[in-house]
């Protein structure tokens, strides 16, 4: 986590405030949960495109463990929350609307969830959920 988060800095007037909370293990494969977390980043910013504000990333420890992605954007449209991970499902011209659908994949395949509600800033927000394990 830390390591993809390093990649990412203030750029465009879209900032990244990150709340990692300690003692939260999950056993996936890191290259796939590495996969999501650079595609939820990368549609929160093409969400930002052409505003300021901040993007949100939060890690929390529970039962299970949660991944959060919020953006300031305008959010998803209604026409599309239902067919969100559809496959080939996208708003942007240069898309492939494979992202969320392999993502949602990766989640699945992990024992977990994901999910888009809308933000509290008014944008989208992304949660992954996975089960929680204890730390070898």
């Amino acid at each position: 986590m830390q390591a993809v988060m390093s990649l990412y800095a203030e750029h465009d007037g879209i900032t990244f405030e990150v709340v990692l909370e300690k003692g939260a293990f999950v056993s996936v494969d890191r290259d796939q949960l590495t996969q999501v977390l650079v595609n939820l980043l990368k549609n929160a910013e093409e969400a930002m495109a052409g505003k300021t504000g901040a993007i949100h990333v939060r890690v929390k420890k529970g039962p299970e463990v949660t991944l959060e992605v919020e953006d300031e954007g305008p959010g998803i449209p209604a026409a599309l929350k239902d067919r969100l991970f559809e496959p080939y499902v996208t708003t942007k011209p240069q898309g492939t609307g494979l992202g969320l659908a392999i993502a949602l994949r990766i989640c699945q395949e992990h024992g977990g969830r994901l999910e888009a509600v809308d933000g509290a800033a008014g944008g989208a927000l992304f949660r992954v959920s996975l089960p929680a394990v204890s730390p070898r």
